[in-house]
This record gives C-alpha cells, sequence and structure tokens, in this order.
C-alpha cells in the first residue's frame, strides 16, 4: 500500500493516499499515463480524485489576425476529476471513470475544474448527483468541504515534486496535438504575411505611379504656362 497522508482540514483531518493498479481496475476508473489517482478517505470523505497536468493556454487575436492559441511549453496547472461520466454500462447506467467522491453521503461533481499550482485558493462550484444522469447545485457545507479536500489532494500532490514532473514529461510527451496545432497556426500565420506582403507591394505601387502621375501633370501644366 502506498504511503498516507493525514491532512487536516477545518471539517477534520482527511486519509490521502495514491490509489494502487489493482484498486483503479476495479473501479473501472480511466487510466492514463500522467494521470494521478487518490484514494481519501474519513471524517464523511471516501471516494477517488484524479489529478491530470495541464497547460495554461491562452487565446491571442486582434481585429486583423485570426485568432492565435499561445502554447506553455511546461504544464502550469491540474485538471481535476471526479463524479464524471465516463461511459454507459449495457443497462443504461453511467460509469463513473473519473472516480466517484463522497462528503458526507453526497456523491458530488464538478465539472472541467481546473486549478493554478501552488495553492490555489478560488471557490468553484460543487454539485450533488441527483440521478443516474442528472445533477443539482450541492448545499453550501458539502461545497465547502468538498472544496477543501480538494485543496487538501492538491497539496500532497504538489508536495511529491519528482512525481508531478515525471507526470508533466509524460503529458508534454503525449500531446501530439499541440504541435499539429501550432503548425496549422503558423500556416495561416504565413499565408497572412504573404497576402499582407502583397497588398503593400500593391499600395506601393499605386502611390508610385500616383507620384509619377502626378509629377508628369506638373510638369505639363508648367511648359504650357510657358
Amino acid at each position: 500500500m502506498s504511503e498516507q497522508h493525514k491532512i487536516a482540514t477545518v471539517f477534520g483531518t482527511v486519509t490521502i493516499r495514491r490509489a494502487s493498479t489493482e484498486e483503479i481496475t476495479e473501479h473501472r476508473l480511466r487510466f492514463w499515463r500522467w494521470r494521478t489517482t487518490y484514494a481519501l478517505s474519513g471524517h464523511g470523505v471516501e471516494g477517488h480524485v484524479n489529478i491530470d497536468p495541464l497547460f495554461a493556454d491562452t487565446k491571442c487575436a486582434d481585429l486583423f489576425l485570426p485568432t492565435e492559441t499561445v502554447r506553455e511549453l511546461v504544464p502550469s496547472r491540474f485538471a481535476v476529476h471526479f463524479g464524471q461520466h465516463g461511459s454507459k454500462q449495457a443497462n443504461g447506467s453511467p460509469v463513473r471513470t473519473d472516480g466517484v467522491l463522497i462528503i458526507d453521503g453526497v456523491e458530488t461533481l464538478c465539472t472541467g475544474l481546473e486549478l493554478d499550482r501552488g495553492g490555489d485558493a478560488r471557490e468553484f462550484t460543487v454539485q450533488r448527483r441527483t440521478g443516474p444522469w442528472t445533477h443539482a447545485e450541492a448545499s453550501a457545507l458539502v461545497a465547502a468541504k468538498t472544496q477543501h479536500v480538494i485543496r487538501a489532494v492538491i497539496q500532497v500532490h504538489e508536495a511529491d515534486e519528482a512525481l508531478v514532473g515525471r507526470m508533466d514529461r509524460l503529458y508534454a510527451r503525449g500531446a501530439k496535438w499541440r504541435r499539429k496545432g501550432a503548425l496549422q497556426d503558423l500556416r495561416q500565420t504565413e499565408q497572412l504575411s504573404a497576402t499582407l506582403q502583397q497588398r503593400a507591394e500593391r499600395l506601393r505601387s499605386y502611390l508610385a505611379e500616383s507620384d509619377a502621375m502626378a509629377h508628369s501633370t506638373d510638369a505639363d501644366s508648367d511648359a504650357r504656362k510657358a
């Protein structure tokens, strides 16, 4: 069994440990090479949370340029997964391949949760499962407890710098779609650059011909006056 970490929160101490491969398989949790799965227990907390590396990419554009994705070389955020659907069983019920997190008897979930590294303390929306495919907003108490529990998991995860670094490298190496996207952005930019260069040449040509015509007109006028 992996090392257990007991983290004190305002709602009580939570025990956090890395889930074993057998445990991940038993619970049918989705596995990625760069994903770390944690098992949680204690003071009304039970279940699993998945942590993935994540790039904090941004979009960059102005009025005349196509949108560009400004890509990071190194992940600087975490994607946190729990309670989401992953697939459907033969009987139509969902499979929680992102892990199930129970807080005080309530199955919780949070869609698209992304946290910055280094102690992100932002509040995030927590929902509760109301049916196989339905959910609603969790109570304030359950939401607050879930937020503290997730921050405790991130605290344990970030403390293992070797693990985080290894997962970052695996994620960056496996993100081949990022290079493909960068090449597409580059081709768009090169096409736009060529178009702008052609426009600049047309404008220069027009101005040169216009100036020449103006000089010719002035010369004709001076000749007639003479």
